[in-house]
């Protein structure tokens, strides 16, 4: 018998036993998550959007939920050994927790739920129109994410956003927040719509965010990326002991939240070719281990973007820096893989990822860099070689 053994099972589901004995366990099934010491003598339980608590065998320590009273009336109830601490409309407790982070002037919330693709399309070609459009003069973007806020420095550096640790429920239409508007920027079923048009109407994602904000005959007033001086300094910096030149280094960009990832084989032999061939490469990555001969530092997304405006060429597994990096006018070469399993969306194929996300049908209007497109295979390292 083993001291410590792990028994996985599909997605996050897994059991750690301890002498054979069942220490914790964790189960996932649709939108319920649970964990479990000791065969259940503490134990959580998590609803996504929904519900969470703490139980002591069968009695809740600690209870937290929102429950549907109506069309998008939720109450945010919160109980500490069966006592109730909070009983309230939960956008009213979302105000409350944060009003004070909440300017006097603000006439629209944003509530951002989305990558870093979407936000920077967003960003650059719909903001301006969307704004007009709804007369909006003072919006706060709020967000769970830093690198909203520093995409919104990148585009808009004039506009307010917030950090906080929670939002209200989520929800598809425009709604109120103690007489304030707001929209959630994008719910989860904008998403599962967008891969379902891509299936069955092979619509462009940037197709269906105008469709979202009901801009499609619209004129674009674009915000493009704006890089303050600051920031070239601190890249210059952070760049110094690397001593390199315009044009005579690549930035390789090998991570995906969707699409699949490609083995580190195929990024070691890549590298080792474009060494053979004079350049230097700088790796972004926190995720893979960084190839023999690479540059890489902890590099922000202003930062990122600041370097391969700089690089002979970009090259990268389709992701949503790719949208921000098309704006750079430096070339890119996207590698499509196919999308992983999803918790809330099933996989999609390379031909059908190419189809909704294409990087060569960006409007024109926002995307600067020459674009070479490839089906990831084991025979593609040096189609990307002769095209550099």
């Amino acid at each position: 018998m083993k001291l410590w053994h792990i028994v996985k099972g599909t997605g996050v589901n897994a059991t750690y036993n301890l002498c054979g004995y069942p220490i914790y366990k964790i189960k996932e099934k649709l939108n319920i998550r649970e964990r479990i010491f000791c065969k259940g003598l503490l134990s959580s339980k998590k609803t996504f959007c929904y519900e969470k608590g703490i139980s002591l065998k069968e009695f809740f320590v600690f209870k937290k939920c929102f429950l549907k009273r109506g069309i998008y009336k939720y109450r945010a109830i919160v109980k500490l050994f069966g006592l109730t601490l909070q009983d309230q409309e939960e956008v009213m407790a979302f105000y409350k927790k944060y009003k004070s982070k909440i300017p006097a002037d603000t006439d629209y919330l944003c509530f951002l739920s989305t990558g870093i693709g979407e936000f920077s399309l967003f960003l650059s070609l719909c903001l301006n129109n969307f704004m007009k459009q709804n007369h909006i003069k003072h919006p706060l973007f709020i967000t769970k994410n830093k690198y909203h806020i520093a995409l919104l420095n990148i585009f808009c550096p004039s506009l307010k956003i917030i950090l906080v640790l929670d939002f209200p429920f989520q929800r598809v239409n425009e709604f109120k927040i103690n007489n304030i508007r707001a929209k959630y920027f994008f719910p989860l079923p904008y998403f599962q719509q967008v891969e379902k048009d891509i299936h069955n109407k092979r619509i462009h994602f940037g197709e269906s965010l105008l469709n979202f904000f009901e801009l499609n005959n619209k004129k674009f007033d674009v915000n493009l990326p704006k890089i303050l001086s600051k920031w070239q300094y601190t890249t210059e910096e952070k760049l110094k002991p690397f001593s390199l030149n315009n044009k005579d280094f690549v930035f390789i960009s090998p991570q995906a939240n969707s699409c699949q990832r490609i083995n580190i084989k195929f990024w070691n032999t890549l590298v080792e070719k474009l060494h053979n061939k004079g350049l230097k490469i700088i790796f972004n990555s926190s995720d893979f281990s960084v190839p023999p001969g690479c540059l890489t530092a902890d590099f922000s997304l202003k930062e990122a973007f600041v370097i391969a405006q700089k690089a002979k060429a970009i090259i990268g597994v389709r992701s949503g820096l790719l949208d921000l990096l098309s704006m750079s006018e430096t070339p890119i070469h996207a590698i499509y893989t196919a999308f992983k399993d999803r918790k809330d969306f099933p996989p999609m194929s390379k031909e059908y990822v190419r189809i909704g996300f294409d990087l060569e049908k960006l409007p024109k209007e926002i995307r600067k860099s020459k674009i070479y497109s490839y089906f990831y295979s084991e025979n593609l390292i040096e189609e990307i070689l002769n095209n550099l």
